[in-house]
């Protein structure tokens, strides 16, 4: 839109840009210098950014319309798959994303646990590779065989030269706790 000359605005719930590729993919993956140019090229190109401001799809709409000729909303999907398992809800079970945004915020700093992250793909892998600079002991469980796992083969590689283990072949199908905690 601004290369043809629109004024934009692009507004942004966190303290920094980059929406998910800021929060929920690590460095080791996108270098944040790249990210910041990469923004940097699109604020040059006279793209306003407003961080730190989520906007109320209900009641601030009506407010943006005062402000803004048009309105597109695009926003990010923040939200975690469920596996649909038994104590899910339990303290101490978080999502990729959910952690990974916490991370990033810098609400986490050290995490020297053994930890289990649950899924074959390359966020699964992100994560896990993560985990293991924050200092845990990381075991990734996929359902499926290690040859198949549809992670791209050079993070499972990488996740296996850092010393994650990988237990194929095996679903969860409930978590258990005591006292609402895993």
């Amino acid at each position: 839109l601004a290369r043809q000359g629109y004024g934009v605005v692009v507004f942004e719930r966190e303290k920094e840009l980059g929406g998910l590729l800021r929060y929920g993919i690590g460095p080791h993956r996108l270098p944040r210098e790249i990210l910041d140019h990469e923004l940097r090229t699109i604020e040059r190109m006279g793209v306003e950014f407003r961080t730190g401001q989520s906007v109320d799809l209900i009641k601030g709409l009506e407010t943006l319309k005062e402000e803004f000729d048009a309105i597109l909303l695009a926003t990010g999907s923040w939200n975690d798959r469920k596996l649909g398992a038994a104590g899910e809800d339990l303290a101490g079970v978080e999502g990729c994303l959910s952690f990974l945004g916490r991370f990033y915020r810098g609400e986490i700093s050290e995490l020297k646990e053994n930890v289990a992250v649950i899924g074959d793909g390359n966020a699964a892998f992100d994560l896990a590779r993560t985990l293991t600079r924050l200092g845990a002991r990381v075991t990734i469980v996929s359902w499926f065989p290690e040859s198949l796992i549809p992670a791209d083969p050079e993070e499972v590689k990488a996740a296996r030269e850092e010393g994650i283990q990988i237990v194929d072949r095996t679903q969860i199908t409930a978590f258990k706790g005591e006292g609402g905690r895993l």
